[in-house]
C-alpha cells in the first residue's frame, strides 16, 4: 500500500486516534466494522473472548488520559486507561494520577500502556515499580495493568476484511516493527533482559558505596536514592542516583542551604549515546550563583566535563556508544563510575575555590 495516511500522522495523537477508532468500530451500524471492533475490544483491551460487551463509552483527552473507555460486559464494569507512547516513557507518576481521577469510574480498572517502539527491558522495570506503587496507593481497587509493543497490536487485527482504513492500520505497524527490528540489532540496551539490568545497577550502587556515596534515606530510613529508570520531570530515560555523601553535603550546604540531601547522579540513556549527569534538586535562586561561578568563571574550555545551565543539571559528561560498544555489563559499569567521579571531584574542588573566593 503506497499512499497510507499513517505515514503522514505520526503523532501521537494520530495513535490515540487508532486506538479509539478501533474500539469505536464496536459501535458501529456496519456488521463488519462492529467485528472489527469486538475483536479489538476483547483481544487488545479486555484479553477475554468469553466477555459478551454490552456498552461502550470512549473519551479522549479525559483527565488527560490518552484515551479513556467504560465497557459494561455481561461480567463486569471496567474503566480502561490507554496511555500511548513513542519514543518517550513513563514520567511524573502520569499513570498513579489517572487512576486516581478515574478510580470511581467503574468496578475494575485495566491500564494499557501501548508503546509503538521498542520496549526496553528497563521501561518494564520502571513499569513494574509504578505499578507496585499505585496498587499501594490505591488500596483494594481491583486493577490490571498491560504493556502493549506492536506486535501485540498487529496480532490483535488478524481480521479478513476490506476495510481501508484497517489495512493502512496494519500496514503502517508492520512498518514499524520492521524498523524496531533493524534498531534491535545495533541498540545494546534492547538486547540485555530485565535480571541482568538489576545486576548493572546493583554494580553501580556497589561502586559508588565504595566512593562513599551512599543512597539517600528517607525519614523511615527506607533507600530512596535509586530510580531505576526513574525520570527527573519528563526525562523518561534516566536512572537516577540520589547522593548521600557526608564530605559532599557538608561543602555544598554551606554554599546552598538545604535541609534535605538534594544531589544526585543521573545516567540519561539515548539512542545517539549516554551522558553521566550531576543534578541538584533545590530552588534555582538558592543555587544561582554557584552556578554561574562553576558555569562562568571556572570551566576549562578544554575539559570534557560540561556545566550547564538548564534546570537542575550541573555538570554533563558525555559517553559515546563507540565507547561502550561490545563491553560487558562490567565494563560499562566501570566507565560510567569513573565518569561519576571526575564530575563529583569536580564539583567538589569548586566547592573550596567558590568559598576561599568568597572569604577573600
Amino acid at each position: 500500500m503506497e499512499n497510507n495516511i499513517f505515514d503522514f500522522a505520526t503523532k501521537e495523537l494520530a495513535q490515540d486516534a487508532v486506538v479509539a477508532w478501533l474500539a469505536n468500530c464496536y459501535n458501529s451500524d456496519s456488521t463488519k466494522e462492529k467485528e472489527i471492533g469486538e475483536v479489538f475490544i476483547k483481544k487488545f483491551i479486555l484479553g477475554n473472548d468469553c466477555e459478551n460487551i454490552e456498552g461502550l463509552e470512549i473519551k479522549r483527552a479525559f483527565h488527560r488520559i490518552d484515551v479513556f473507555m467504560k465497557i459494561e460486559t455481561n461480567k463486569a464494569k471496567y474503566s480502561i486507561i490507554v496511555e500511548n507512547k513513542r519514543g518517550t516513557f513513563l514520567h511524573d507518576k502520569q499513570l498513579l494520577k489517572y487512576v486516581n481521577k478515574i478510580k470511581e469510574e467503574g468496578k475494575k480498572i485495566i491500564v494499557i500502556l501501548f508503546k509503538s517502539g521498542n520496549i526496553f527491558p528497563y521501561e518494564e522495570l520502571q513499569y513494574e515499580m509504578e505499578q507496585e506503587e499505585i496498587k499501594k496507593e490505591i488500596g483494594n481497587i481491583e486493577i490490571e495493568f498491560k504493556l502493549k509493543d506492536v506486535q501485540s497490536f498487529i496480532d490483535s487485527l488478524k481480521l479478513d476484511t476490506n476495510n481501508i482504513i484497517l489495512k493502512m492500520i496494519i500496514e503502517y505497524y508492520k512498518k514499524i516493527k520492521n524498523g524496531n527490528e533493524k534498531l534491535k540489532t545495533n541498540d545494546w540496551k534492547l538486547q540485555i533482559n530485565k535480571n541482568e539490568w538489576n545486576e548493572f545497577y546493583n554494580i553501580i550502587i556497589g561502586e559508588l558505596k565504595k566512593l562513599d556515596i551512599e543512597e539517600s534515606k528517607n525519614e523511615n530510613g527506607e533507600v530512596i536514592g535509586i530510580r531505576r529508570p526513574g525520570g527527573l520531570g519528563n526525562q523518561a530515560d534516566r536512572s537516577n542516583f540520589e547522593i548521600q555523601n557526608k564530605k559532599f553535603l557538608e561543602k555544598s550546604n554551606k554554599i546552598i542551604s538545604a535541609e534535605s540531601n538534594i544531589w544526585g547522579f543521573g545516567i540519561d540513556w539515548k539512542n545517539n549515546g549516554q551522558k553521566v549527569i550531576l543534578f541538584c534538586n533545590t530552588e534555582v535562586k538558592k543555587r544561582e550563583d554557584f552556578h554561574n561561578f562553576c558555569k562562568n568563571d571556572l570551566k576549562d574550555k578544554g575539559s570534557e566535563i560540561k556545566i550547564n545551565g538548564k534546570r537542575p543539571t550541573f555538570a554533563i559528561i558525555k559517553i559515546s556508544n563507540k565507547d561502550i560498544e561490545g563491553k560487558s555489563l562490567n565494563q560499562i559499569a566501570e566507565i560510567i563510575i569513573k565518569k561519576i567521579l571526575k564530575i563529583y571531584n569536580t564539583v567538589l574542588k569548586y566547592f573550596d575555590i567558590y568559598m576561599n573566593r568568597n572569604n577573600q
